[in-house]
């Protein structure tokens, strides 16, 4: 299998970092960047955006991905709360596998070029699959933020057992 897009500072796909947290996430990417230990890869359900993100890059390209559930909606996560509205941001929890990759489209300069459709796409695997949408319990704000005692958010507030562990954490094994 080729590449594909990982969370900075994870080596291979599945979910090595416990923070999960969507807020974090967001506060991350302040510099258009995300923290090594962040365990998504941004994306954009608007071409220009994703365009904007790469612009001035040595070598940029926009991909189509096909959505998989592991793909949620940081802007109807984060709800009032979200910094960045305007950006269309699907996280893709642990990354975004190479076969999921529909198409690629080289930017040069401001203008988007021809599409290239993936070859090893696979459409048998990913042709139905859905979106991850809303996930609350994926917000992670932090302990005393405001949004736990508000809908929806408070049914999602991290019980006294998880003191200690970060906010969003989830265990996957």
């Amino acid at each position: 299998m080729l590449g594909g897009f990982l969370p900075k500072g994870q080596a291979s796909f599945g979910l090595q970092t416990q923070d999960t947290s969507l807020f974090n996430h967001m506060k991350g990417t302040h510099s258009i960047g995300s923290r090594d230990e962040d365990g998504y890869v941004s994306t954009s359900s608007s071409e220009s955006v994703a365009a904007v993100f790469v612009l001035g890059k040595p070598s940029a390209y926009v991909y189509k991905i096909h959505v998989t559930p592991n793909l949620i909606d940081t802007v109807g996560t984060l709800g009032k709360y979200s910094e960045f509205d305007e950006e269309s941001e699907w996280a893709a929890l642990g990354g975004i596998k190479y076969e999921q990759i529909v198409s690629w489209r080289p930017l040069n300069g401001r203008k988007l070029g021809t599409t290239t459709k993936n070859k090893d796409y696979d459409k048998a695997k990913y042709g139905l699959a859905v979106n991850g949408g809303v996930q609350y319990q994926l917000a992670g704000f932090p302990p005393n933020h405001e949004a736990w005692d508000e809908e929806p958010w408070k049914d999602h507030k991290p019980s006294k057992r998880h003191i200690g562990k970060r906010p969003g954490s989830v265990l996957i094994s």
